[in-house]
């Protein structure tokens, strides 16, 4: 998904998303200069948030990225 798209979705600023993947806190990709991010993690993170956690983006995001490699 587009940072735009993950900004909207989590009320946060593009540069906030851009930062977050350039330090690898975030999971995504890119090409070239444009950046997409997970759309399942995005999902994923709004569904946590949704259940009434407090979600710490940074653990969050080491988790799901760690579950995902295990089950590879």
């Amino acid at each position: 998904m587009p940072i735009k798209a993950a900004a909207a979705a989590l009320d946060v600023s593009e540069m906030t998303i851009r930062r977050a993947l350039e330090a690898g806190d975030f999971p995504g990709l890119q090409f070239g200069r444009t950046y997409r991010v997970s759309r399942p993690f995005v999902e994923a993170l709004l569904n946590e948030v949704r259940s009434g956690r407090r979600v710490i983006v940074e653990e969050f995001a080491a988790a799901w990225i760690a579950s995902r490699q295990g089950a590879a």
